[in-house]
């Protein structure tokens, strides 16, 4: 990592859920250093948009500020670290380098499995699964989902809005990777049926 200035600072924030604050912070230009979510950043009276570690803003000559608006768009509390300062900050940890004659080991972050505890779905009627979970639990990777039920009846799965966008047949099971929100819906009118949910969730096992 080079900083080709002193005249640099590093502010680190907790952020609630959704929460938005003003920062005194003076430069020419602010880097994402650290974020343990998504967030939005504005320098001035701008309007926050969405600013991915590793990014940043450098303004051109005579340009700078005197503060920044930060924005959390995680549902979870979030540790943001921003560099910000005069002059130039160069970030190398992503420098291509030159290949090498060894393997690289991919190391995947740890899950867990976590079952529905109820597996009654009442008659037209849906079971929502908001993708949001504590600490130390980061983010969904997929679902298992098993219609138990005989006789024909469906279960569907549903976007936010209603869409449908999967249908699984009595006595099959489907996995869907996603983190967002879904809904598993019952649109017999005989009664209910029973259904079978997991989520596999990413989990940080050092927290």
């Amino acid at each position: 990592m080079n900083i080709s200035t002193p005249r640099t600072s590093r502010i680190s924030r907790l952020l609630q859920p959704g929460e938005e604050v003003i920062l005194d912070a003076l430069g020419t230009f602010y880097y994402v250093a650290e974020a343990e979510g998504a967030i939005a950043v504005g320098m001035g009276d701008d309007t926050p948009t969405p600013a991915d570690v590793g990014t940043g803003y450098k303004g051109i000559e005579g340009e700078g500020f005197r503060a920044l608006r930060v924005q959390n768009l995680s549902t979870l509390t979030n540790k943001i670290v921003i560099v910000v300062g005069f002059g130039d900050y160069r970030d190398n940890r992503f420098t291509l380098v030159p290949s090498r004659d060894f393997a690289l080991r991919t190391m995947h972050a740890p899950t867990r499995v976590k079952g529905w505890a109820t597996s009654s779905i009442p008659a037209t009627s849906g079971v929502i699964f908001d993708g949001v979970f504590a600490k130390p639990d980061i983010i969904r990777k997929a679902l298992t989902i098993s219609n138990e039920a005989s006789g024909g009846l469906k279960v569907q799965v549903r976007d936010p809005d209603g869409n449908v966008i999967l249908v699984i047949n009595d006595g099959d099971s489907a996995y869907l990777e996603t983190s967002g929100e879904v809904e598993i819906y019952n649109p017999n009118g005989g009664g209910a049926i029973q259904v079978r949910v997991g989520e596999i969730i990413y989990t940080n096992t050092a927290v």
